[in-house]
């Protein structure tokens, strides 16, 4: 029931090119993580975009509505770069209409972030993956476990599901040194336990930070906060950096005013606001000039 590979990455381009081609479309939500969106259109499969909800949500109805004849869905709980996350409850009724529906189509539920995740209705959505075949959940050593150069991921299936996966997998895709690193921190909880509280301190901090300017976020469930800066991602990134502090990429369709910022420490983060209040200025942005309501509300440092 497990696949070990590469980083969660490989295994979302196994899955899109296992279970899409040309007459079976990949649904995918707008924005989510694009790994799946790229590999479908490298191998010329079709792509559904279906865009996330006001409040930065996977709109289920809708993307259960596009499934029809799919070969693949992929579900980002939390999403990424929203940080918003469905309960357990919302996650099996979707999966149990896909079942019904469209037997054909695979579902994976990637869940990257889910250490971070404090939403008391949340919950993994493993014992589903195992209930139900064509139907897998990814996670990723990466985030909380602070492995992203060493590159482990894993998924959780049905064994008939994992064997079809299998075949694709790079061989000898996992190092010595990062098995073992996997395994040692894998047994560590008190890390994860120090991590998410730690996250969750930062993160309580930047979105009250933001809020208190009257700028809008969604709802966070991750390592980052998804914020409506009411001026376009790159123009704000661009002006952080001349400050020296990094803000990630543009995430698409919402990069207009959406921008998503990473969480650091508590100290890397108190220094970070103090710039975003700096560029985000009534100064700074010319109030009067943005059509943006949030851009226009007084910001002070």
């Amino acid at each position: 029931n497990v696949l070990i590979a590469n980083g969660s990455g490989e295994l979302l381009r196994v899955a899109t090119r296992v279970y899409t081609s040309g007459s079976r479309h990949l649904v995918t939500a707008s924005p989510t993580f694009a790994s799946p969106e790229e590999m479908a259109g490298q191998i010329g499969s079709p792509v559904k975009r279906v865009l996330v909800d006001k409040e930065g949500k996977l709109d289920l109805e809708k993307m259960a509505a596009a499934a029809r004849w799919a070969g693949l869905i992929f579900f980002c709980n939390p999403n990424n770069p929203t940080a918003t996350v469905h309960p357990f409850k919302a996650v099996a009724d979707f999966v149990g209409r896909v079942r019904r529906e469209s037997p054909q189509t695979a579902i994976l539920i990637d869940e990257a972030y889910h250490d971070y995740v404090e939403d008391p209705n949340y919950g993994s959505a493993m014992s589903l993956a195992l209930e139900h075949p064509d139907v897998l959940v990814t996670r990723t050593l990466s985030k909380a476990y602070g492995m992203a150069g060493m590159r482990v991921g894993y998924a959780i299936a049905q064994a008939r599901t994992i064997e079809g996966l299998q075949r694709w997998i790079m061989t000898f895709t996992t190092n010595s040194m990062a098995q073992a690193a996997a395994v040692a921190s894998l047994k560590d909880q008190g890390h994860i336990d120090r991590e998410r509280a730690r996250n969750t301190e930062v993160r309580k901090y930047v979105t009250r930070f933001f809020n208190d300017l009257g700028f809008k976020t969604t709802d966070s469930q991750g390592n980052f906060v998804f914020v409506d800066i009411g001026l376009p991602a790159k123009e704000f990134k661009e002006a952080c950096a001349k400050q020296a502090v990094i803000v990630g990429r543009e995430f698409p369709p919402l990069e207009k005013t959406w921008a998503r910022i990473s969480l650091g420490t508590m100290e890397e983060m108190k220094k970070a606001t103090e710039v975003f209040a700096r560029v985000l200025s009534p100064e700074e942005l010319g109030v009067g000039s943005r059509k943006s309501d949030a851009a226009a509300k007084p910001v002070s440092k």
